[in-house]
């Protein structure tokens, strides 16, 4: 699994726009890049990633979580 991680996977994260914006590329490049899909992936996972990271949201999800915990706490202690 490790050279399948050193020749497959390390390159294709650097390619495909994990650490380095698509913009940077040559346009030739970029076009073989774009062919890859990982760098759909990549791209559709940022772009959720942005959705779902803004503060409201944030906020929302913990009031849940803390609201959860009660509620369930609160039934293990009866039973």
């Amino acid at each position: 699994m490790s050279i399948v991680n050193s020749l497959v996977i390390t390159p294709l994260s650097f390619l495909c726009g994990v650490f380095f914006p698509l913009d940077l590329y040559p346009e030739q490049i970029r076009l073989l890049v774009e062919l890859v899909p990982l760098t759909q992936a990549i791209e559709g996972l940022r772009g959720n990633g942005i959705l779902l990271f803004q503060v409201g949201y944030v906020w929302l999800t913990a009031i849940i979580a803390v609201v959860l915990a009660i509620v369930i706490f609160k039934r293990k202690m009866i039973l």
